[in-house]
C-alpha cells in the first residue's frame, strides 16, 4: 500500500511538478515512506490531517470524510470499497496522471 501511494506522489511529482503528501492508513515500514508522508491510522486523525491539505486523491468510500469543498479525486482501491467502484478505476499503467484526470493546479 505504501509503495503504491509513495508511487503516486512521485508521479504527479515527476508529471505534474505537484506536491502530494502520502497519508498511509495501513501499517507499513517506515524505510518506505518519504519524510513527509505520516502514517496514520485513526479515522478521526486522518480528518484532522485533511484540513492541510488541497486536494485528496482516495478511494471513493473516503469522500464522506473529506471536508465540502475540497477537491476530491477518485481512485477506487479494491482492499477498501471492493469491486463496487471498479468501473471508475483508471488504469494508470503506462499513462499519465492528467490523461486519466488527475489535474494538480
Amino acid at each position: 500500500e505504501s509503495i503504491y501511494q509513495a508511487s503516486l506522489a512521485a508521479a504527479a511529482a515527476m508529471e505534474q511538478d505537484a506536491d502530494l503528501r502520502v497519508l498511509c492508513p495501513v501499517d507499513s515500514e517506515r524505510i518506505l515512506l518519504r519524510g513527509c508522508d505520516l502514517q496514520v491510522f485513526e479515522e478521526d486523525d486522518i480528518i484532522g490531517q485533511l484540513g492541510h491539505f488541497d486536494g485528496v486523491i482516495a478511494d471513493p468510500l473516503y469522500r464522506a470524510a473529506v471536508p465540502s469543498g475540497l477537491p476530491f479525486y477518485e481512485l477506487p482501491h479494491e482492499a477498501l470499497s471492493g469491486r463496487l467502484y471498479d468501473d471508475r478505476n483508471p488504469d494508470l499503467i503506462d499513462r499519465t496522471l492528467r490523461s486519466a484526470g488527475f489535474v494538480f493546479d
